[in-house]
């Protein structure tokens, strides 16, 4: 794929994509699409596709002001523990984009926002469904900080996604893997992690 910045292009959106969403008009392109998805069958074990400056940045900006409060925290010990909001902004166009891309409705992971301490932890005897996860991320999150998302099958780590600014995360989750996001540690300070799920 080529560089999101170019969206002046002249090239006819996909039929199928979500008019007038706020969505970079570079995703829209039928050979784009194709592109992601040819990008997301070239690893057969974790089907994904990172799509970097996903949303136009009016868009984006209105999406991270709407964000800035609502959250709620939820937390069970030896579980998970982060903030929540019932409804996010662009979370019904993304969940449609993401059901163009792959041609399957994604599940609902819940939009979720971490902070120091904050975690979700892997359980052996959990049974996660298989399906599509679309996960947006708000903020650059170094590695450092915590809050990589990761999938695990049977002891084997199949990937680590780094948070990165207004970068749409589009995995296949296959029976029998799952996914945690790391222990949000100390270095991250005051900051803050937000995932819009599809």
């Amino acid at each position: 794929m080529a560089e999101p910045k170019a969206r002046k292009t002249g090239k006819k959106a996909d039929a199928g994509a979500p008019p007038g969403s706020g969505i970079n008009p570079f995703y829209l392109r039928a050979d784009v699409l194709a592109q992601a998805r040819a990008a997301m069958r070239s690893d057969p074990a974790l089907p994904h596709v990172a799509l970097g400056e996903f949303l136009a940045p009016g868009a984006f900006a209105a999406l991270s002001r709407a964000c800035a409060k609502g959250w709620k925290r939820a937390s069970v010990p030896d579980q998970y523990s982060f903030s929540t909001r019932a409804h996010v902004p662009v979370q019904d166009t993304v969940c449609a984009f993401v059901q163009v891309l792959t041609g399957k409705v994604p599940l609902d992971a819940g939009s979720r926002r971490f902070s120091h301490r904050d975690f979700t932890l892997m359980h052996d005897e959990a049974d996660e469904p298989a399906g599509i996860l679309g996960l947006l991320f708000l903020e650059d999150f170094p590695e450092e900080w915590g809050g990589s998302v990761v999938f695990m099958r049977k002891g084997e780590m199949l990937a680590r996604f780094t948070p990165a600014r207004n970068t749409l995360l589009v995995v296949e989750r296959k029976r029998g893997v799952k996914d945690f996001v790391h222990y949000v540690n100390h270095r991250a300070g005051k900051r803050v992690l937000t995932i819009v799920s599809a």
